[in-house]
């Protein structure tokens, strides 16, 4: 991210941009999860 954004913003905005950054990192945790899950189960098929 630009440096310049992340120092125009207040705390509020940036509290917003740190707590969707962790939303969206444990989101894809849970994609990668249930990927490996899923292409374990289709391997199993084969």
């Amino acid at each position: 991210m630009n440096e310049s954004i992340l120092k125009s913003l207040d705390s509020n905005e940036k509290e917003t941009l740190q707590k969707g950054l962790e939303s969206l990192i444990e989101q894809t945790y849970v994609i990668e999860n249930e990927y490996k899950t899923l292409n374990e189960n289709y391997n199993s098929l084969r």
